[in-house]
């Protein structure tokens, strides 16, 4: 299969922007979503999401590089710092592309993974995830992960 032929995709790029990311991996994050974007095919969709205590869809579901990057903002913690929510990150990612008509739907989480926050449980989002189809990906970006 290649990209000529895989079928087209919905894509959350859920990106952490708590006190534990630390403003270094923050602008990382934010530059990797600027890098993605512009190598995307032209049918997939992506959203970004980023998120701490609160969560923010900083640029909805769209196919179109120049508007997803216009709405996507490097400025590192600014707006964010605060404890994590993993979990309700999730569900709001899934909020993002669920609506999708693409036949495969994908959240790629960057997280340094310490959830301390969400009020969603584990099981609620594996449900919802499940039912929608989608797939979450995490990825584990800070120090000890695992």
């Amino acid at each position: 299969m290649t990209s000529a032929t895989t079928p087209r995709i919905a894509v959350a790029l859920a990106l952490d922007h708590s006190c534990s990311m630390g403003e270094w991996r923050a602008r990382i994050l934010q530059q990797t979503a600027a890098r993605f974007i512009e190598q995307k095919r032209s049918l997939d969709e992506v959203a970004i999401v980023k998120f701490d205590h609160h969560v923010v869809t900083e640029a909805p579901l769209s196919q179109s590089p120049e508007q997803l990057k216009s709405q996507l903002q490097q400025n590192g913690l600014l707006g964010f710092g605060g404890y994590t929510a993993i979990i309700d990150e999730a569900m709001a990612a899934i909020d993002a592309i669920a609506q999708s008509s693409a036949p495969s739907k994908v959240i790629i989480l960057f997280t340094d993974g310490y959830d301390n926050r969400s009020r969603t449980s584990v099981d609620s989002l594996i449900t919802r995830a499940k039912r929608l189809g989608i797939s979450i990906w995490t990825i584990g970006f800070g120090y000890n992960i695992d």
